[in-house]
């Protein structure tokens, strides 16, 4: 069973399509079909985080991302989809400041680049906590 919401898949749960979609569709149609957002990554401190503080993250994207995308960004517990902390995007998304929560836990920080034409892209990134 899927541990996170952005592992593998050909769309999100909201059904925008994914690069892999796109590399599929390629092979069975035989037509070259080019996905328009790229893969993305999420680069955070490189400290050990603490409960109760914020940090800075950023996404790592190709420089095919369009101007007029939208960014979401949302911390959860590792293990859960519930989201938790306080998460502010800054720099219209590429860049979010994520309090976590007072409790030291296992977390996860997502990622969706979405065009608003039903295309996405999406990254998460494990991020411990401890005291």
């Amino acid at each position: 069973m899927e541990g996170t919401a952005t592992w593998y898949g050909l769309t999100d749960t909201e059904g925008r399509r994914k690069p892999a979609y796109y590399a599929l569709s390629t092979l069975w149609t035989n037509r070259k079909q080019k996905s328009p957002l790229h893969d993305v990554h999420i680069k955070g401190p490189s400290e050990e985080l603490e409960p109760g503080k914020t940090y800075e993250f950023k996404a790592i994207t190709e420089n095919n991302i369009s101007k007029t995308a939208r960014y979401q960004w949302y911390l959860c517990e590792n293990e859960y989809l519930d989201r938790t902390g306080k998460v502010v995007q800054l720099a219209g998304g590429m860049r979010a400041k994520v309090t976590f929560p007072k409790e030291p836990s296992k977390y996860r920080l997502y990622l969706y680049i979405h065009d608003g034409k039903g295309n996405v892209v999406t990254a998460s990134e494990p991020v411990p906590v401890s005291n």
